[in-house]
């Protein structure tokens, strides 16, 4: 499950976006919250660092594009459907969960279900936990939160989601290598 050079797809990586998505929340706060109001502010900033993070996250540049993509046409949804600030940063959790045991990464679904189900769990614990109203608690939630998500990588039986081949007829590619045994020959 690594990336190439240094990708989030790893626990240093996810720790890393952790510590950046924390630090940019209290200018995020700080300019937006009279602007937009807090609850506005806060969701968006949830909707967003959560589509950041797929990206971030995916094996691959293409991969993580289409995940993002994905992440934020669902996003959006949220965005305009949402009526609080608790709901919006729910739908966020669980858009991370979705997209990455869905899409981005692959195991057992009961064993992706119990892992994302913990992880997201124990994220929304963590940052309600140190959660206020200031810019720095704001920050706080969200450092708490990814690094709750970071331990996704530690958990074992997860690697990453290939690109589907074309199924091949039986016959056909029982022809194929009896065809590839007969002329190494």
């Amino acid at each position: 499950m690594r990336g190439t050079g240094f990708r989030g797809a790893s626990l240093i990586g996810s720790l890393a976006f952790a510590a950046v998505a924390a630090l940019a929340a209290v200018p995020w706060t700080l300019v937006m919250v009279p602007v937009k109001g807090p609850a506005s502010a806060v969701s968006a900033y949830a909707l967003i660092s959560a589509v950041l993070y797929l990206a971030w996250i995916a094996p691959t540049w293409r991969r993580g594009f289409v995940a993002a993509a994905l992440a934020g046409g669902l996003a959006a949804v949220v965005g305009v459907v949402s009526s609080s600030v608790s709901e919006a940063v729910l739908a966020a959790a669980m858009i991370v969960a979705v997209v990455r045991s869905g899409f981005l990464y692959r195991s057992s679904p009961a064993r992706a279900l119990a892992l994302e189900s913990g992880l997201l769990v124990c994220g929304l614990v963590f940052a309600r936990a140190l959660a206020s109203s200031t810019s720095l608690g704001v920050g706080l939630a969200v450092w708490a939160f990814f690094l709750c998500q970071s331990l996704f990588f530690v958990a074992g039986g997860v690697r990453e989601r290939k690109a589907e081949e074309p199924a091949v007829d039986p016959f056909v590619g029982a022809r194929q290598k009896a065809l590839a045994l007969i002329e190494d020959r």
